[in-house]
């Protein structure tokens, strides 16, 4: 039988591997990486795309 002390360091493992996994996945995918760096608290810039033309006819 494992004692508990493996269990919480296991635990906490794959805790902190969700953490690291959640925080790339949230911040250096939607964010310039190095925008973020150099000001971390400023919201990131909201980017309008351009609206496309439909030419009928």
């Amino acid at each position: 039988m494992r004692d508990v002390g493996t269990l919480l360091a296991q635990q906490l493992s794959l805790e902190f591997v969700h953490l690291v996994a959640l925080l790339r996945h949230q911040l250096f995918v939607y964010r310039d990486l190095e925008a973020w760096l150099n000001e971390p608290f400023q919201p990131p810039e909201v980017q309008m795309a351009e609206q496309l033309s439909l030419e009928l006819g």
